[in-house]
């Protein structure tokens, strides 16, 4: 009975057709359940890549380097400390989602405005990624931005709507200051 009441209890989580909609708590079980795999996934992905960086000298690395770890390290601590109803938490999630959504529309710019080269060898070898990828992408973080942002939620974790403005510029101030290197 225990069992069975537990799968159901999951079921009921992440069953998408809901009678009313969601609570808050259901709302940050079901955000920490997502980005807890995507982060699960982020690392398994990533795990060589993170392997071998960490076996170089880390007195060779450059800002590229902290912006390859940041969204490593800061979700999942982020998460961590969500899932434990933390402000803190609330605070890191948010700069996570604002800077990924912002790196995201960075790539749709530059994805919109990248020409193939000129050897077709070159171009089946590094495929252009589609702008549609990453404006799904820019969606996607903005959609989880806007349920973070809801007052239940913002409740939840004693955060006032002028805490949360500051929060979101000065996150967009810092990634348009790291994609602008892009751009220049």
């Amino acid at each position: 009975e225990k069992l069975k009441s537990l799968g159901s209890s999951f079921f009921n989580l992440i069953n998408p057709i809901q009678a009313e909609f969601p609570s808050a708590e259901r709302q940050i079980k079901s955000l920490a359940l997502l980005f807890g795999l995507i982060a699960i996934f982020q690392w398994y992905k990533e795990f060589r890549l993170v392997k071998f960086m960490l076996s170089e000298d880390p007195i060779a690395w450059d800002l590229s380097m902290f912006e390859y770890f940041l969204p490593l390290i800061l979700l999942p601590i982020g998460l961590i400390l969500f899932w434990l109803r933390k402000k803190s938490g609330w605070i890191l999630m948010v700069i996570y989602f604002t800077y990924s959504a912002i790196s995201a529309a960075g790539l749709i710019i530059l994805t919109w405005n990248l020409e193939g080269s000129a050897i077709p060898a070159l171009d089946d070898l590094l495929p252009q990624s589609s702008p549609i990828s990453h404006i799904v992408t820019c969606l996607f973080f903005g959609a989880a931005l806007w349920v973070l942002n809801q007052k239940k939620i913002r409740d939840h974790y004693n955060i006032s709507k002028q805490g949360s403005i500051v929060t979101l510029v000065i996150t967009a101030a810092f990634s348009l200051l790291f994609i602008a290197q892009f751009f220049l």
